[in-house]
């Protein structure tokens, strides 16, 4: 099975592609981090692999409609 065919399965069958699922899911760690730590932005961006801060609260922004520094207000306990 080609990588082609492959992602093109997944896609299929998730309704969603590879790098959707991985963006998602590194966005839902980076919010985690967000209220429950005092990590730099910048920080979280590198250690999530993000190719920059700025595309990191770019997809950021788009996935929760929001902000990091808003998200870390409003959620942080």
């Amino acid at each position: 099975v080609s990588e082609a065919m492959l992602y093109s399965a997944f896609q299929k069958s998730a309704d969603i592609t590879p790098n959707q699922l991985k963006n998602q899911l590194l966005l839902e760690k980076a919010k985690d981090m967000l209220i429950t730590t005092d990590k730099p932005i910048e920080f979280i961006s590198d250690v999530l692999e993000f190719s920059s801060t700025s595309y990191f609260r770019k997809k950021f922004k788009e996935y929760f409609n929001m902000t990091p520094t808003q998200m870390r207000k409003r959620y942080r306990i």
